[in-house]
């Protein structure tokens, strides 16, 4: 009787055995995800790999430590690694080791690409499994169990990018969001459409020789829009830039604005200045959607222009419309 229940053991740990033979050390899981959040701030919260493991205790109830947290310990936090960053299409990669009920390693990437539903994420799993767990982890599926750990997380994610996204028209996010009052300096005139980019050119320079004259912080240039007349084809606008404190008094030749605080609807245009108008397309169309009006001036920053970089696909432009006050 004991021969036959030894027989037994024996046999079910040579099955044990060969099925672990059989399983391959190294599996490749892809799964798919949309998320409504510009890539760029979708990217900067997948940069960070504290966030992330924090991310995935909260969804999970499950403690992660990343190879990178790991590795700095007693230096600081480590982080994501982030592959050639663009603004069309980024990649991060998250190492991770888990230990409980089997030791096995998990190397993520993730891809991300801007798409008119949002930001499309594709991740690649790598679980390389050795020793034990590659001989009884065909019991704990821990392939199946990352599947779910990584899509409820992502699912956490995906809660709160778009916490604070209102609408997606035409592949700009549109968002609403409180400002405080700003004050800029400018040179305000009206021009005719066809030498509206270059009264910018002219004058941009212009307002950047005084803030270097008085050691103001720099902020992004910006154009103010007071009214567009399509009749005739005229432009009331300025040339500004946003200051860090009132001035008091006015340089010579510029004036000074003040922009109250209050609520404004915006969106990012993503390339060529030329194509702006696509973006001021897509918030009008929402403001008409929501039967919501503006108060001029509405604004266009220039937070990556042609003195950050090269190629003006690289470009990002703010437009901001103000709502009004109740």
């Amino acid at each position: 009787m004991i021969k036959k229940i030894l027989a037994v053991i024996l046999g079910l740990l040579a099955v044990v055995v060969i099925i672990g033979i059989l399983q391959p050390a190294e599996v490749v899981i892809e799964e798919q995800y949309i998320i409504k959040e510009p890539m760029d701030k979708l990217q900067a919260r997948m940069s960070d790999d504290v966030s992330m493991a924090q991310w995935f205790s909260e969804a999970t109830g499950r403690r992660i430590q990343t190879v990178e947290q790991e590795n700095s310990r007693g230096k600081g936090y480590g982080r994501l690694l982030v592959d050639e960053p663009a603004l069309s299409e980024v990649a991060t990669s998250l190492n991770v080791d888990i230990y409980k009920p089997l030791r096995h390693s998990v190397h993520t990437n993730f891809f991300l690409t801007s798409t008119s539903a949002g930001t499309t994420i594709n991740t690649f799993s790598t679980l390389q499994k050795s020793g034990w767990s590659r001989f009884i982890g065909w019991v704990f599926r821990p392939g199946n169990r990352w599947s779910n750990m990584l899509g409820e997380t992502m699912e956490l994610v995906k809660e709160e990018a778009e916490s604070d996204f209102v609408a997606l028209i035409d592949g700009f996010y549109i968002e609403r969001r409180p400002v405080i009052e700003r004050n800029y300096l400018m040179v305000r005139s009206r021009r005719p459409f066809e030498e509206m980019n270059e009264f910018s050119n002219e004058n941009f320079p212009r307002l950047d020789y005084f803030i270097q004259q008085e050691r103001l912080r720099r902020f992004p240039f910006s154009t103010l829009y007071y009214d567009l007349n399509i009749d005739e084809e005229m432009a009331d606008m300025a040339a500004a830039v946003r200051i860090d404190r009132d001035l008091q008094t006015s340089p010579g030749g510029l004036q000074l604005k003040f922009l109250r605080r209050g609520e404004v609807v915006s969106a990012r245009h993503y390339g060529p200045v030329e194509d702006v108008v696509d973006a001021h397309r897509a918030i009008r169309q929402y403001l008409e959607e929501n039967n919501l009006h503006f108060d001029p001036p509405f604004i266009e920053t220039y937070e990556v222009g042609a003195r950050d970089v090269d190629n003006p696909e690289d470009f990002v432009t703010l437009v901001e419309y103000y709502l009004p006050e109740d």
